[in-house]
């Protein structure tokens, strides 16, 4: 039989779960706080992935209001440069054995999913197929 290595524990699916969801809500409002929204902007936290050992966590960043990639890579830098500012606010209201380590990546699915809406929008106005409304 297979033993859990117990220099290494490995935390359950549904506690991973749970941590990630703790994570991404005390990051988008500390990122509020900070004032990553500004000029229009909206800087949402989309998801957060923690490895199964709590010890990092990949936190998914879309950018709404961004109009290119290029000012959603600002964004990005933006929130790297206060990186461990939000690690220790986070740090502060998700109380873990270990802090995981912070990893920000963009996530480009939200717009993504707008564009394929828009272009749902225009089929449907001009005629291509029918409001699925209806």
């Amino acid at each position: 039989m297979g033993r859990h290595n117990s220099r290494h524990p490995v935390a359950s699916i549904d506690r991973i779960a749970r941590v990630n969801e703790l994570l991404k809500r005390s990051l988008a409002d500390n990122m509020e706080t900070l004032g990553f929204n500004e000029n229009g902007k909206i800087v949402s936290i989309t998801r957060v992935h923690c490895c199964s050992s709590l010890k990092n966590a990949t936190v998914y960043v879309s950018v709404l209001g961004a109009e290119n990639e290029e000012e959603e890579r600002a964004i990005l830098q933006k929130i790297l440069k206060r990186k461990s500012e939000l690690q220790m606010l986070m740090s502060q209201e998700v109380i873990l054995k270990y802090t995981p380590v912070l990893h920000f990546v963009l996530d480009h699915s939200v717009a993504e999913g707008d564009h394929v809406l828009e272009l749902i929008m225009k089929m449907e106005d001009s005629g291509e197929v029918e409001d699925a409304g209806r």
